[in-house]
């Protein structure tokens, strides 16, 4: 069922410092941008990220590309996955986020992000991904979309989604940088990363990662670093990840994956299949496995062997939501007021100042 969204708009002011053209991964050194906040205790981000400690009032932010940001807020304000009271994973009635504040980032000014990489400008989609995350974080909201003087409020953040994989592996190290270096205890979340720690949950062996990716995405080695940057945690050192795009015209998305593991020339078993991709209907393909397990159409004669007895399938919509979950239980805070879950959607838009390092809100009808 659809929410009313009330809808605004936010304000980017553009980076002020000069973008290099080497693409520098997570565990590289920082962005200046990063730097310069901390070392001036004077500035405005300085003061907004230090001893920064989320409060129950706050909201869930989603920052990222439309599609992407909308289908993670639709499943915050739908789903009903846990029991509130005991948060045991079953459905009881009640949504998982009653009486949340679900905020959605629709970053239409940036996006796409791949544009960035073709165009040579890693550190500046590093440094929009700290401004996004920095703006979450203010009350600051201007009142009309282009009137630059009435002043509102908007939440602070007590989560931040980063939607997109791009946001991921361009800017989530810098956030965590920055927010260490000052003592800010606010959880960013990543799909991605939530979704490969979930394969990596209590192994003690290696495992073959498959990933279902949009044909417009980061790198088949930008899935690749974040699995083996696990796995090197864990000191798994024989782990793999295999990427394949989506493929609308396979009537079965479970199967087209395997067949394209076969004809790749891979025999190792599968541990999970990540889909981060919003064309691929996840229960739809946890059905598909179903039928395979229970031998319904013989296709696990086929491809039976070729997943692991601790085979899963993890889509990002589902696994942000029990990780935002997890996050409020543990931390407590969650609001515990029982009502459905709010959402402010907001947009953003072309700046029109060069003088600000933070971004700003502006409300729009």
């Amino acid at each position: 069922m659809r929410k009313d969204i009330n809808r605004l708009v936010l304000l980017l002011i553009p980076t002020l410092l000069c973008a290099c053209n080497r693409h520098q991964q997570s565990g590289s050194s920082t962005i200046p941008l990063v730097h310069k906040i901390i070392a001036d205790a004077s500035s405005e981000g300085h003061a907004l990220v230090s001893g920064y400690k989320p409060e129950k009032n706050g909201g869930i932010y989603i920052v990222g590309s439309q599609d992407r940001a909308q289908a993670i807020r639709d499943e915050l304000l739908e789903c009903d996955k846990f029991d509130n009271v005991d948060a045991h994973r079953t459905s009881d009635g009640l949504m998982d986020f009653s009486g949340e504040t679900i905020c959605t980032v629709f970053d239409l000014l940036n996006t796409p992000y791949k544009k960035f990489i073709d165009e040579g400008r890693e550190i500046d989609l590093r440094e929009m991904t700290v401004k996004d995350v920095l703006a979450t974080m203010d009350t600051v909201c201007y009142i009309g979309s282009y009137d630059r003087t009435g002043m509102g409020n908007k939440p602070k953040s007590k989560i931040v989604v980063l939607a997109s994989p791009y946001l991921t592996e361009f800017g989530h190290y810098d956030v965590d940088t920055l927010f260490n270096a000052l003592g800010c205890t606010l959880p960013v979340v990543s799909p991605l990363k939530v979704m490969i720690n979930e394969v990596f949950d209590g192994r003690s062996k290696d495992a073959m990662v498959g990933v279902i990716a949009p044909k417009e995405s980061i790198s088949e080695g930008g899935y690749t670093e974040f699995v083996q940057e696990k796995a090197q945690e864990l000191a798994l050192t024989g782990s793999e990840c295999v990427v394949f795009p989506s493929d609308s015209s396979q009537a079965s998305a479970l199967l087209g994956f395997l067949d394209k593991y076969i004809a790749a020339g891979y025999t190792k078993q599968l541990n999970a299949i990540i889909i981060d991709d919003l064309d691929v209907d996840a229960d739809m393909m946890r059905s598909e496995f179903a039928i395979m397990q229970a031998g319904v159409n013989g296709s696990v004669e086929t491809y039976g062997n070729l997943l692991a007895e601790d085979f899963k399938i993890l889509d990002f919509k589902t696994s942000v939501s029990t990780e935002c979950f997890r996050i409020l239980r543990t931390s407590n805070q969650f609001t515990h007021n029982i009502s459905k879950p709010a959402a402010i959607d907001f947009q953003t838009i072309t700046p029109d100042s060069t003088n600000i390092a933070l971004t700003k809100f502006n409300i729009a009808q």
